[in-house]
């Protein structure tokens, strides 16, 4: 606490942080316990790929 902190924030729209939501999505189904992937899970892969190939594709 006694270090000079200076915190931003922004607001990002659920359709433009497309990995993240995924993420959200996929914690649902874990237990509470801390998950360490050993390789970018699928759902999240194709979710990255769609959203740096341009237009979105409907992967949902």
């Amino acid at each position: 606490m006694d270090l000079d902190w200076e915190v931003k924030m922004s607001h990002v729209y659920r359709e433009e942080n497309f990995c993240a939501d995924g993420l959200a999505e996929i914690s649902f189904d874990l237990s509470d316990e801390i998950v360490i992937f050993d390789s970018c899970p699928v759902a999240i892969r194709e979710r990255y790929f769609a959203n740096v190939s341009g237009p979105r594709l409907a992967i949902l």
